[in-house]
């Protein structure tokens, strides 16, 4: 039809209002022969829409059409070739302009961003056969292996593994593929939006195993607050010096905690101030938000069996931080009752004293900045009792 169309005096260069082109719809719908025929006649394969800067090969990628992608290639499309940059104003975590925001993806994708993001597995294979780039990055630095973790594809993350994919390419704020799976095991509740539910064979713990399987740096650093995005809140408690085993105990997450340790994740690191992974699971910087509902918060059950986990693999249980807080300090204006009597049967000292003097039961009494974040904390009698107790 394209022969008989052209044969009678169509263009086949021609284009909508907005930029897109016959080839471009062809790609859309993944015609290999309708393809060669319109490059045939002229179409310009690397050509863009108007909009967003997208190419005939971006479209076969989010369609995942491999045959067509295939064709694409072999006629001069250039596989890395990226959509254009966007230009909108920049907004970063604690702006008070709003009481919920999303990073809007910056533009700057190539293909396989795309096909990652759409979990199009035959279009990412394609394109890497095609020889594009595994390891490009947006805007934000954000990889494709990552886009497909955070929209819960993990199959396809697992497919770009096995082609190559660098497992430690991290994002503007340091975050790495290996802490979005983590981040993706404990997703905060979200507003009108429930969490992704994926159907592929591996889940966020199962892509967690492949990544350090092939590589990945179990104790890499966060450069920030992670960048925000659907199911992230960019928790302001994990800054700069955030390791994943920290933000899986955050979350009391066990699971994700042994697997973590159990590839060598150092238990002892610290992040910015001083702070341990144990004292995030013994309450630093307050409760987890939404957790009266969030049925990823953990329970105090699940925070202790991460610190033992820890202490399995020589964690420091009385490390303080810049202001001396050790994680009893911490746990005393946090944590329940069973909570403390673990840390200390597990060796917490009862005497230490932060840089204010105070011990853990000074913290139980209302005094010193027990929370974590540099605020007297309440008085908590029931806790203080005890405290005195074990002190006996």
């Amino acid at each position: 039809m394209i022969e008989l169309l052209v044969a009678a005096g169509a263009d086949a260069t021609a284009s909508l209002s907005n930029g897109q082109t016959m080839l471009m719809i062809a790609a859309r719908t993944g015609k290999p022969a309708a393809i060669r025929a319109l490059v045939a006649h002229g179409s310009r394969v690397n050509a863009r829409e108007n909009v967003l800067g997208e190419t005939a090969l971006i479209w076969a990628a989010a369609e995942n059409h491999a045959d067509a992608i295939a064709a694409l290639a072999q006629s001069g499309a250039d596989v890395n070739l990226r959509s254009l940059e966007l230009k909108f104003p920049r907004r970063d975590y604690g702006d008070g302009k709003s009481g919920r925001f999303t990073v809007l993806p910056r533009g700057g994708w190539t293909p396989l961003m795309y096909a990652a993001r759409q979990d199009a597995k035959d279009a990412v294979r394609a394109l890497a056969v095609a020889h594009a780039n595994l390891n490009a990055v947006d805007p934000d630095g954000t990889p494709a292996l990552t886009f497909a973790i955070i929209n819960a594809h993990y199959d396809t993350a697992a497919t770009l593994l096995d082609l190559g994919a660098d497992p430690n390419v991290a994002d503007a704020r340091g975050m790495t593929p290996l802490y979005a799976a983590v981040d993706m095991h404990t997703l905060d509740e979200t507003p009108g939006r429930p969490a992704p539910k994926p159907a592929d064979a591996l889940d966020s713990l199962g892509t967690m195993e492949r990544l350090l399987a092939k590589g990945a740096n179990p104790d890499a650093r966060l450069r920030g607050i992670v960048l925000e995005r659907v199911h992230n809140n960019g928790d302001p408690v994990l800054g700069e010096g955030a390791t994943p085993l920290m933000r899986a105990m955050r979350k009391a997450d066990v699971a994700a905690s042994r697997v973590l340790l159990a590839h060598g994740a150092a238990p002892d690191l610290a992040m910015k101030g001083g702070v341990t992974a144990v004292m995030i699971a013994s309450g630093f910087g307050g409760q987890v938000r939404f957790a009266e509902y969030n049925p990823h918060s953990g329970t105090e059950r699940e925070a202790a069996d991460c610190v033992k986990l820890a202490l399995d693999r020589a964690a420091d249980i009385n490390a303080a931080n810049d202001a001396g807080q050790t994680a009893l300090h911490i746990a005393a204006a946090q944590r329940g009752e069973e909570f403390i009597r673990f840390l200390v049967g597990n060796g917490a000292r009862l005497d230490a004293k932060d840089k204010q003097g105070h011990t853990p039961l000074d913290v139980a009494m209302g005094l010193g900045g027990g929370r974590g974040r540099g605020r007297a904390p309440a008085a908590r009698q029931e806790v203080a009792a005890l405290l005195k107790e074990l002190t006996k």
